[in-house]
């Protein structure tokens, strides 16, 4: 039976909780890298629609990193209490510059993992999207794309049926995916130089995996049921003041789109590390603000 177990409602309320209560000093620590973020979106938005999914990865690679610091700083506030900015006296003795070089190869290893993660994800899309037909391909850039209906009355009288044996591949192929999502989280042990062995352990069984996943959907869906809401009234705002083609609704969309992203991204990473606080190398102090619970 898996060791990691924990209570997934009480992470996502911890993680929402924990980002409003350190909205000033986040608000502070992602100023830039939001910046940075809504400009790389502008450039996608107006790149070519030819564009290969490997270029527009490339240009998401400064804005992964940006983020990618921003989660290893917060990460390192929550599991060690350190603040950004770090400041020193003027003569630091032996002590304080050792922990100075820790707390930066935390960072460093966080921000690498995370930017690797994010490739990684990128190259996967990128293959499955070259194994579609050419045709299918424009007909999703198109967004022309025939619904399930539509597809099943072309295929009606067809004889489709299939041997249950190629439905295998697939079946391995989903379960090897959540077993693999575990590590899109490597980046949480490594902030405090977990080495990966013992992360590996510490959330060791299947189930470990789907807790994640269920968590991760948690803490994604609220803020995402918010960002459509938003997104509907600013198109339906700014259609009814200069039509529905107008760049002033794509600004906001994607200003908004930007905004949740940092805000599911920090909650989420809040909500993992407080899920796996009983594992993660951490101060005696973290998570002691956690509203009405023991632990």
């Amino acid at each position: 039976m898996s060791q990691f177990n924990f209570d997934i409602m009480d992470a996502a309320g911890y993680g929402y909780y924990r980002v409003w209560k350190e909205r000033t000093y986040l608000l502070k620590l992602i100023a830039i890298p939001i910046l940075i973020k809504f400009a790389s979106m502008v450039a996608l938005a107006v790149m070519s629609e030819d564009s290969s999914l490997l270029r527009q990865g490339l240009v998401l690679l400064p804005s992964d990193f940006a983020k990618g610091w921003v989660v290893a700083q917060f990460l390192r506030t929550l599991l060690l209490n350190e603040r950004w900015p770090t400041i020193l006296n003027e003569m630091p003795d032996n002590a304080a510059l050792a922990r100075l070089l820790l707390r930066a190869r935390g960072i460093i290893a966080a921000t690498l993992t995370f930017v690797l993660i994010s490739m990684a994800g990128n190259l996967m899309i990128y293959f499955l999207l070259g194994s579609l037909p050419a045709e299918t391909l424009h007909q999703m850039k198109q967004g022309t794309v025939q619904d399930l209906a539509t597809l099943d009355q072309q295929t009606a009288g067809q004889d489709v049926s299939l041997n249950p044996l190629v439905y295998i591949p697939s079946v391995l192929g989903l379960l090897a995916s959540l077993w693999l999502f575990r590590l899109l989280w490597l980046y949480i042990p490594f902030s405090v130089l977990m080495p990966f062995k013992d992360y590996l352990s510490a959330v060791k069984g299947f189930m470990s995996s789907l807790r994640m996943l269920v968590l991760y959907f948690s803490c994604m869906a609220p803020a995402m049921l918010v960002a459509i809401v938003l997104s509907r009234g600013v198109h339906v705002f700014f259609a009814a003041l200069l039509g529905d083609d107008n760049m002033l609704a794509q600004f906001f969309t994607i200003l908004i789109s930007v905004g949740v992203d940092f805000l599911v991204t920090l909650v989420t990473v809040t909500a993992m590390a407080w899920a796996m606080r009983d594992f993660l190398p951490k101060a005696a102090t973290a998570f002691e603000d956690f509203p009405g619970k023991e632990h």
